[in-house]
């Protein structure tokens, strides 16, 4: 593949930025063009504004999401209306230094660890993945530290990022939270859907160990309608070969 093909299988830029009339194949990209500041700096406020505006909840892990909602009885529309249980700008002001890959902000994003909002300590190891293995030298202590948080979605992302990073012993650790994490009556089926996809790509190393648990585990949450638990059948059909 030439540059221009392989692009769409590099890891991509934070922000994008096409002159469409002159480039209507997106092939290159603007967003750090001074020609075209003043339009950039003005679409970026108005997603922002309108982020605010419409109080979009999908700055919270998916699991999370439907887990703040139960917690407090409400459908997620309302729980997200609600500043005290999404406290979303404070959220995305973090999560806009975290998906930034700009290695001067670690300090920034290892404060995030600490925070009292769960999604907050979420972003913060999802700014770790983002950064690669350079930042993890630095925070493996905390990610490992993160493997015991009261919240499964930070349990979930930290398991991600040693299975990513760590050495041997520390995708011995993570897989055996994701197996914790696996059964779908045990936090939510979404928190069980990303935990099978990750251990899914796990089985050439572990599936001796998967399989044991996975064949004999919850595969419905009874809190959710068909389709995530149809998810999770799907996904532990395909690990055990079909024969779930």
């Amino acid at each position: 593949l030439n540059p221009v093909q392989s692009y769409f299988w590099q890891p991509k830029p934070e922000e994008e930025f096409y002159d469409l009339d002159k480039d209507p194949h997106e092939i290159n990209n603007l967003i750090h063009s001074e020609e075209h500041r003043e339009i950039i700096d003005e679409l970026r406020g108005a997603l922002r504004e309108h982020l605010l505006a419409t109080r979009d909840a999908g700055f919270l892990h998916e699991a999370e999401m439907h887990r703040r909602a139960a917690e407090n009885q409400l459908p997620i529309y309302e729980m997200a209306q609600n500043d005290a249980i999404y406290p979303l700008e404070r959220i995305l002001n973090f999560a806009e230094i975290a998906a930034m890959r700009d290695p001067e902000t670690i300090d920034r994003i290892i404060t995030g660890f600490n925070d009292t909002d769960p999604a907050i300590r979420y972003w913060a190891i999802l700014g770790i993945l983002i950064r690669g293995e350079e930042a993890f030298s630095v925070t493996s202590e905390l990610l490992r530290e993160s493997l015991r948080d009261d919240n499964p979605v930070v349990r979930l992302v930290a398991a991600q990022s040693l299975v990513k990073f760590g050495d041997r012993a520390d995708k011995d650790s993570a897989v055996e939270i994701l197996l914790e994490l696996a059964p779908a009556d045990k936090e939510n089926a979404f928190v069980s859907i990303s935990a099978l996809s990750i251990l899914s790509g796990l089985m050439d190393e572990y599936g001796d160990s998967i399989r044991e648990v996975v064949s004999d585990m919850e595969v419905n949450d009874p809190g959710q309608p068909g389709r995530p638990n149809d998810y999770v059948h799907r996904i532990v059909s395909d690990m055990l070969g079909g024969n779930n």
